[in-house]
């Protein structure tokens, strides 16, 4: 979950690890990309099929 901060709004993104990059797949961009160019989303919790983290404000 992200917080988005064009949209003042949370929403969900799923992102995966390939070849020793990190890519995002969601439903608002039409293709996948490097985590590194977006810039408008703020994490606030991850989760996977072990465990959780929430993510604290930098």
């Amino acid at each position: 979950m992200v917080d988005d901060a064009n949209l003042q709004q949370p929403h969900a993104v799923l992102v995966v690890y390939v070849d020793g990059q990190t890519l995002v797949l969601d439903n608002q961009i039409s293709q996948i990309v490097p985590s590194s160019v977006i810039k408008h989303y703020r994490p606030i919790y991850s989760i996977n099929e072990d465990t959780w983290w929430l993510h604290t404000a930098r």
